[in-house]
């Protein structure tokens, strides 16, 4: 779990309370049950005031009802206020649909479509680029640089038409293959770009 103490401060949110919804968020109620037996029970003023100030609904009928994890559930204040500004604005769909968009819809000349179960390449990059809830953008990035410096090696070879299929490059981290290619360009003050080409810039 990745806490940004500055950032509770400002939502005037408390440690507890953070990790009450990081729970939630993130579908760990096992995780939330073991703290409250193992560890310490959570007082009932912590969740009153997550749901006092909008972090937390609740379907308790009773005030003087417990609050349990069938009970309660976590905002959307949470998701927007706090995880969707950890990810730079982005949600784990946008940055999907971004590497999806790039990877060609078929092989080469040979019309081999490569794209398919778009259900199982999501949890697969989803494994990979999040942790905790929070998408590494900066991984993100790179994968996709990999990416399109496969394609354009590949095309310029002539073998393009031997690219994976979408899912079973994701299931390899195939483009770790050209890691160390993208790296090897960046150092030499190019980039790898998205153009038509999908080739070097000078980066100026």
């Amino acid at each position: 779990m990745n806490v940004n103490i500055n950032k509770l401060l400002l939502l005037k949110l408390p440690l507890e309370g953070y990790f009450i919804l990081d729970c939630l968020y993130r579908e760990e109620e096992e995780l939330l049950r073991q703290y409250a037996t193992t560890v310490q029970t959570i007082s009932t003023k912590v969740f009153d005031n997550l749901v006092k100030d909008g972090w937390l609904e609740t379907t308790k009928e009773k005030k003087e009802d417990p609050y349990t994890l069938k009970n309660i559930s976590v905002t959307d204040k949470f998701k927007n206020e706090v995880m969707d500004k950890l990810n730079n604005g982005m949600t784990f769909d946008d940055v999907f649909d971004a590497l999806r968009k790039q990877y060609p819809a078929e092989a080469g000349k040979s019309g081999r479509k490569l794209k398919g179960n778009t259900a199982r390449c999501k949890v697969l990059y989803k494994n990979t680029i999040v942790k905790d809830g929070v998408i590494d953008i900066d991984l993100h990035e790179h994968i996709i640089k990999c990416l399109l410096l496969e394609i354009k090696t590949r095309t310029t070879k002539g073998n393009l038409d031997y690219l994976q299929m979408f899912q079973t490059w994701l299931s390899q981290k195939s483009w770790e293959v050209y890691s160390e290619d993208v790296k090897e360009v960046l150092k030499k003050g190019l980039e790898v770009t998205d153009d038509a080409n999908t080739g070097f810039t000078e980066d100026i």
